[in-house]
């Protein structure tokens, strides 16, 4: 979401603050109220689905922004009013709001409740909602039938994730907590800031490579390269930072920012070749089973004959039968070798024994 005073040079931080948090508040009542007009009038229509996906796009930037309340410039000025007889104490956010005034103990204590809504109370809410259905989202056997019979209307929480990791959407809305509003408590443009960052880019590399989460491989590599990319991108901001005062040094660690950033997509164009070269051979494999199972389900004709009486024609399986022709007594012996299409043989022999049957033409 833009901060509002892109629209309007006249709202301070207070006014943002408001905007930003009652908004998807009231887009939320409306889904609720579409929701309730649908199951009064029979239509097929379940909100929850979309209000999970508005919480997911609100949440880094309104997080963030509720967070950035409780960071205080206590620095400003001189250690009491300073030159232009102001106080010293404001907020890092906006410099217009004093710690002392009325407008910045409304912020203070409206920022305090807005965090059990929003940072810290989506995360409850999706946990809420993914225990609450956990025999569900992962069933004990993983059968085809169980695995769809999963609620739909949470999809979008557990969809990408293998059944036994349901829970993996906590995680990523934690780390996608951590690396936005989190680090505003370090400070911003602060060296603390990025380490802490480089910190929980590790903790994530671990998390990933250890639990696999998605349930296509491509997926879970893909994901743990961003998460390298993203690795290598603050460290190397680490680098700018430290090298900053050294003369010759941004040029450098600029042009590994640039490398740096080529990776991921060089990366996923690899492993899509790579994915496509292996699902060939795959495919190639299962032609030819179906092949295989198409020649076993042919019908094989063809007249047998003593040539005296008569012709007749029998119509098999070519696993079914096996002929053994004998000219001397002018008979065919029929030995059931293996049979396993029952409506096949009720149709064409009737019910069979086990043993041999013997047609005397």
């Amino acid at each position: 979401m833009l901060p509002l005073h892109c629209a309007d040079s006249n709202e301070n931080y207070a006014d943002e603050l408001v905007a930003m948090t009652l908004l998807p508040i009231l887009i939320g009542l409306l889904i609720c109220l579409a929701w309730g007009v649908a199951k009064w009038r029979g239509w097929n229509f379940n909100g929850l689905q979309y209000i999970l996906i508005l919480l997911h796009l609100v949440y880094p930037s309104v997080s963030s922004q509720i967070l950035n309340a409780f960071i205080v410039d206590d620095d400003f000025g001189d250690a009491g009013p300073n030159s232009l007889g102001l106080e010293s104490s404001f907020m890092a956010v906006d410099y217009s709001i004093a710690t002392t005034s009325k407008t910045y103990n409304f912020v203070a204590i409206y920022a305090v409740i807005m965090v059990f809504v929003y940072p810290l109370g989506i995360v409850a809410f999706y946990a809420s909602l993914l225990l609450a259905n956990r025999r569900h989202l992962s069933p004990k056997h993983n059968s085809q039938v169980d695995l769809k019979a999963r609620p739909a209307h949470l999809r979008f929480l557990y969809g990408a994730y293998a059944a036994e990791l349901y829970w993996f959407e906590i995680f990523e809305t934690l780390r996608r907590l951590a690396l936005s509003g989190g680090l505003v408590i370090f400070g911003n443009g602060s060296i603390m800031q990025v380490v802490a960052s480089v910190l929980i880019c590790m903790l994530s590399i671990k998390m990933y490579s250890y639990f696999q989460p998605f349930e296509s491989a491509s997926d879970n590599l893909m994901q743990e390269v961003a998460q390298y990319q993203l690795f290598l991108v603050l460290f190397t901001a680490l680098l700018i930072q430290a090298t900053a005062a050294e003369d010759g040094g941004g040029s450098s660690t600029g042009a590994l920012l640039i490398v740096v950033s080529f990776i991921g997509p060089v990366v996923a164009i690899a492993a899509q070749y790579w994915s496509d070269e292996q699902s060939d051979p795959d495919e190639a494999d299962e032609a030819d089973e179906a092949n295989d199972e198409a020649n076993e389900d042919e019908f094989v004709s063809g007249p047998v004959s003593s040539g005296k009486e008569s012709t007749v024609e029998m119509v098999a399986p070519k696993s079914a039968l096996s002929l053994e022709g004998n000219e001397d007594e002018g008979a065919v012996e029929v030995e059931e070798a293996d049979y396993t299409v029952e409506s096949f043989q009720n149709f064409f022999f009737g019910k069979l024994d086990e043993e041999a049957t013997t047609t005397t033409l």
